[in-house]
């Protein structure tokens, strides 16, 4: 695998911000560590359904695709459900259709389907009826097998498992975050996407046992806020030049 320095991704800013992201999510030393599990899926279902997420300033967008891919993700993993609640939240809020239509004609029916549909499946290979997603939530979050594992202080995410998932991308993501945050009124998209990550650390801080690869999912927000901040800056920085 090629292996390029950060010095790099500075440097394909100057070309164009779509290069900057994509090196950046190749370029995750955590990432490519992950590469091979089941959370490397999820992580890459996760970048699919952003890439169709109903923004309020893109038009004419597929919600019922967003929607299916969306419930096929948290069917695979249920706890892909963390980070989208607040982005689902800001859809329902921000959508042009009626409040009620949305949930009644494209969440429920689709939401429903796969989560019968998960049930027949999954009902049908186990031998008896099974709901796989509520025995995962007793297991894990009721029951709290998973702090057999070893458990750690309620700041590992924000003092160890941010900083080490993003390596060398985490002082530009703290500057994005800085950036983003001070002109919040022109980057309202980015906004949610901070405010879902922001979510999705102090849910999994709750929880007595903390793996990075919890948190794998918000990867792909950290580091497309990261170009978007370094296309900025590269712009800037070659009219100060020129």
């Amino acid at each position: 695998i090629l292996r390029l320095n950060g010095t790099s991704c500075i440097l394909l800013a100057y070309l164009h911000p779509l290069l900057t992201r994509l090196f950046n999510m190749y370029e995750s030393k955590y990432r490519i560590e992950c590469v091979n599990t089941s959370v490397r899926n999820s992580n890459f279902h996760c970048m699919i359904a952003l890439s169709y997420f109903p923004w309020p300033d893109r038009k004419n967008t597929d919600t019922n695709k967003f929607i299916w891919i969306l419930g096929l993700i948290c069917a695979i993993r249920p706890t892909a459900v963390i980070p989208w609640l607040p982005l689902c939240f800001h859809h329902l809020k921000t959508s042009d259709e009626n409040l009620l239509t949305l949930l009644i004609n494209r969440y429920l029916p689709i939401g429903l389907t796969i989560f019968v549909s998960t049930i027949i499946i999954d009902s049908y290979s186990y031998g008896s009826f099974l709901i796989s997603s509520y025995e995962f939530f007793k297991v894990n979050f009721l029951q709290g097998i998973s702090a057999t594992y070893g458990s750690h202080p309620w700041h590992w995410y924000l003092s160890t498992g941010i900083p080490a998932i993003l390596g060398v991308n985490f002082v530009p993501f703290i500057l994005a975050a800085y950036y983003i945050l001070k002109h919040r009124g022109v980057f309202r998209n980015e906004v949610i996407l901070l405010i879902s990550m922001a979510f999705t650390t102090i849910v999994y801080s709750y929880l007595p046992h903390k793996e990075f690869r919890f948190i794998l999912p918000i990867l792909p927000m950290a580091l497309h806020l990261i170009s978007i901040y370094l296309a900025r800056w590269s712009s800037k920085a070659d009219t100060l030049f020129v």
